[in-house]
């Protein structure tokens, strides 16, 4: 009886280590939608969801074959960091040339505009700082160069964040699975 039982075991989820425990408990947390990328040889490496107990936000870094390093973060109303709206004038706070937002084809792409504001967030003055999707109506979803490789790294000056923005997408129930046991194993390679 006991061989059955421990032989069955995997098969009822009980076999999971804890890293495949807290990512199945943030992603379980979350209710709503959330965007993955789809393409371009992304692959998730961390998440988080964030927002209090609400969870509005999901927030997956993902990294690609060259070390370059994104964040993907989306919720039902998550407007971005900038908030940017390319169909109202421009914001006069902080300052009316320290951005601006346009609609290039399906995406909302944020540009700094001057050479010190682009310095400030560790990019080139009309390089692209955000690229935000609405999905479906029911997510909201943008992408930018990971923080937490700094504004120095040279592999990250390299993304496209428009290009890395086409590959956005509402993220299905397997995409879900397959986050959870992805982001699972590189936890438990990370952890000596």
């Amino acid at each position: 009886m006991l061989l059955v039982l421990f032989l069955s075991a995997p098969a009822l989820g009980g076999c999971q280590n804890p890293h495949q425990r807290y990512v199945q408990r943030q992603v379980d947390a979350y209710e709503g939608e959330f965007a993955v990328l789809d393409g371009g040889g992304w692959e998730p490496q961390d998440l988080i969801v964030s927002g209090g107990e609400t969870r509005e936000h999901v927030r997956i870094t993902y990294a690609d074959g060259a070390d370059r390093r994104v964040v993907v973060e989306s919720g039902e109303s998550f407007t971005g960091y900038l908030g940017c709206d390319p169909d109202s004038p421009p914001p006069s706070d902080p300052s009316p040339d320290y951005y601006v937002c346009a609609w290039e084809g399906d995406l909302v792409v944020t540009r700094i505009v001057t050479e010190e504001a682009a310095r400030n967030v560790g990019v080139e003055a009309g390089e692209a700082f955000e690229v935000r999707a609405d999905l479906s109506g029911r997510t909201n979803a943008n992408v930018i160069r990971s923080p937490r490789e700094g504004s120095e790294s040279p592999q990250n000056s390299t993304v496209d964040l428009v290009e890395v923005g086409g590959y956005l997408r509402q993220a299905a129930q397997e995409d879900r699975e397959e986050l959870i046991e992805t982001v699972a194993e590189v936890m438990a390679e990370a952890t000596p």
